[in-house]
């Protein structure tokens, strides 16, 4: 199992970073065709931590054979919940992306907040030339 881990400051900027760190930690496994999903989903928990949480943010990756396991941490306990944003709200569909996108996804509030994670299955064992699912498996 390789692991990963990045201590995030609570500025928008973090989002950019984490985005950019996640790319070139999954090019540097063999995993690029996963970056583009792991990315967005990243960015979508990292903007929950920044908007709703507090503190410092950690962001961890753990790649298993056959899964890509992402947390985010942040100092609140707060857990968020998956709802149904109005056509006209510009925010609120963060953990429907989630939750529609990722194998599967959960939190889990700790004594110092809460952490937010999801895993990505792997099509095959890590490191050995997988190939992202298709267009045609994904929902859009």
């Amino acid at each position: 199992m390789q692991h990963f881990s990045l201590t995030l400051t609570s500025e928008r900027s973090s989002v950019r970073e984490a985005r950019a760190t996640i790319r070139l930690h999954l090019d540097a496994c063999g995993l690029t065709p996963y970056s583009d999903i792991t990315e967005l989903l990243v960015s979508e928990l990292v903007t929950n931590a920044l908007c709703h949480g507090s503190g410092a943010i950690r962001l961890s990756l753990s790649i298993r054979p056959r899964t890509l396991h992402c947390e985010v941490r942040d100092g609140s306990p707060r857990i968020p919940g998956v709802r149904t944003a109005r056509h006209d709200e510009e925010s609120g569909r963060g953990l429907f992306l989630v939750q529609e996108l990722a194998h599967e996804w959960g939190s889990q509030v700790s004594d110092t907040g809460k952490a937010v994670w999801f895993n990505l299955e792997l099509s095959s064992p890590a490191g050995r030339g997988e190939s992202a699912p298709s267009s045609s498996d994904r929902p859009w």
